[in-house]
């Protein structure tokens, strides 16, 4: 995996972690250049769908959640046009959660990551 410039990522940016075809989006929060880690907060995770007809796919509201910390190497910098329909989409959604829906949320966001650090281990052991 290719090692991105850590000046590149500034609290507030948008990054994208992507496995095959789910992408994780979440704002950064700090860079921590020392250990090349970086503290984010993941605000959706995008499943992209099996019809051509919705551009967007499926997407889970992690609004709300956990904060990660993650090696720096696995995020690139997320782009305009991928983040703002999905940003749109959020926003316009109702929020109205409930319990049993917010656990399935965290469930989601830990499986993904799971598959993440079993596809890099190595990376994260460099933590």
């Amino acid at each position: 995996m290719k090692q991105p410039n850590l000046a590149n990522f500034q609290p507030c940016q948008i990054v994208c972690l992507e496995h095959e075809t789910s992408r994780l989006y979440a704002e950064v929060v700090q860079v921590v250049d020392d250990r090349q880690v970086c503290w984010v907060r993941p605000f959706a995770l995008a499943i992209p769908s099996s019809t051509e007809d919705d551009v967007l796919g499926a997407w889970i509201d992690l609004r709300g959640g956990a904060d990660l910390l993650c090696p720096i190497v696995l995020f690139r910098s997320a782009l305009d046009t991928e983040v703002l329909p999905l940003l749109t989409a959020l926003y316009a959604s109702s929020g109205d959660e409930d319990e049993v829906t917010d656990r399935a949320k965290r469930q989601q966001l830990n499986q993904f990551m799971r598959l993440v650090w079993q596809t890099h281990r190595q990376a994260f052991q460099a933590l």
